[in-house]
């Protein structure tokens, strides 16, 4: 009888185990910031709080309102694995009218861009397909960097360049 109790339980165990197995083994490893971030992104949406000495302002384009406010599609930006990215800004026509480029990287939550020789620190977070950036840039060129940035990308593609 006590062998009997012994080949359940082991069983019982056994079949526990297995299964606990393929649970872990259905479940795919979380995916770093640098390896989410590569394909292209739309921009969404972006608020942005310019600091001045007076009265702060504030330029604000929601989601739909590019070609209204800022008279462009919104802007597209590919990240590629090698480290670089471009960012490409058309008029409401389709027509490229400026894109820009530079390096790219991730750390934790963190990207960091680079262009012109001047690098920008914006916390990400991923959640499916959209991205929400939060910064302090120096948006108006005034040399501090107290303008407080936040926007919102969809991954348009996981191709890399545009």
């Amino acid at each position: 009888m006590n062998r009997i109790i012994s080949i359940i339980l082991i069983t019982i165990l056994f079949a526990c185990e297995s299964k606990k197995s393929s649970e872990n083994e259905e479940k795919a490893p979380e995916q770093t910031l640098s390896q989410q971030m590569v394909g292209t992104w739309r921009n969404l949406e972006l608020k942005v709080t310019i600091k001045n000495n007076s009265k702060d302002s504030v330029l604000n384009v929601p989601e739909g309102k590019w070609p209204e406010i800022l008279n462009i599609n919104p802007i597209e930006t590919s990240f590629n694995e090698d480290g670089t990215f471009v960012s490409v800004y058309k008029d409401i026509g389709g027509n490229v009218i400026m894109s820009t480029n530079g390096t790219w990287g991730a750390i934790g939550d963190t990207l960091k861009m680079t262009k012109s020789n001047l690098t920008n620190s914006y916390h990400a977070q991923i959640n499916e397909d959209i991205v929400t950036f939060k910064s302090y840039l120096d948006w108006d060129n005034d040399g501090e960097r107290d303008d407080y940035y936040e926007g919102t990308q969809e991954k348009i593609s996981t191709e890399e360049s545009l």
